[in-house]
């Protein structure tokens, strides 16, 4: 296990405030001070070319006629304003507790505490038959530094790692799975120049039951057999 780097990281604001809310037994709801729109947003000039647009007609050559904005651009006061609302910077203490907390358990004996699930299709949470489960615990996690390329911003983030990924966590058959979602980035183009891009991210670990005998811990090797 890599030690932390002694410094404050930015940090998923889903893996520490949407995540933690979902398992806590309470359905919850954030307004986004700032939501970024897709970097491959088609805008088409004039009455026609939007009809187009709207009805999905627009052909290759039409498209290659408007290159030049298919791509939203950000600059660096844009991007730095951006990233303090979508990320938090946590204290390393945190990440390093994280880990010393996790050390040692025992994937064998694991009992989560289960309970009714309110995680949302909305949230667009991976696998996406976690909201299928209708209880939900959590598994045991913790916190690690993810470098991602030097013309990203931010470019280190917070990752969960599931300390018993593929486990069995209660006695009906849920297992500890690895939560991710995508999160927005922003890659440097040129000077003062970004796109807007997404990075998956593990988020959490939770304890749940996928909805098929195939995906059941307890009836996968009776099936397999």
């Amino acid at each position: 296990m890599a030690t932390p780097r002694p410094q404050h990281l930015l940090c998923l604001i889903f893996g520490t405030l949407v995540v933690t809310a979902a398992f806590a037994c309470a359905p919850t709801s954030a307004s986004a001070r700032f939501s970024p729109r897709s970097p491959f947003l088609f805008r088409a000039r004039g009455k026609e070319g939007q009809e187009l647009a709207a009805r999905g007609e627009l052909s290759k050559r039409t498209r290659e006629n408007f290159t030049a904005d298919l791509v939203q651009f950000f600059s660096e006061e844009q991007v730095q304003e951006a990233t303090k609302i979508q990320y938090k910077s946590i204290p390393e203490p945190v990440i390093y507790t994280s880990q010393v907390l996790q050390q040692g358990v025992s994937c064998s004996t694991l009992h989560s505490v289960m309970h009714e699930n309110y995680i949302k299709p909305e949230l667009r949470l991976r696998p996406e038959w976690i909201y299928e489960s209708k209880l939900i615990g959590d598994c045991p996690t913790h916190y690690v530094t993810r470098e991602l390329p030097s013309i990203y911003s931010p470019s280190t983030v917070l990752e969960a790692v599931c300390a018993c990924g593929g486990s069995q966590c209660s006695k009906d058959g849920h297992q500890c799975v690895p939560v991710s979602r995508h999160v927005p980035v922003w890659v440097r183009r040129g000077p003062n120049l970004h796109v807007l891009d997404v990075e998956e991210l593990t988020v959490a670990c939770a304890c749940a039951q996928r909805p098929s005998a195939g995906g059941n811990f307890i009836y996968s090797a009776a099936v397999e057999s």
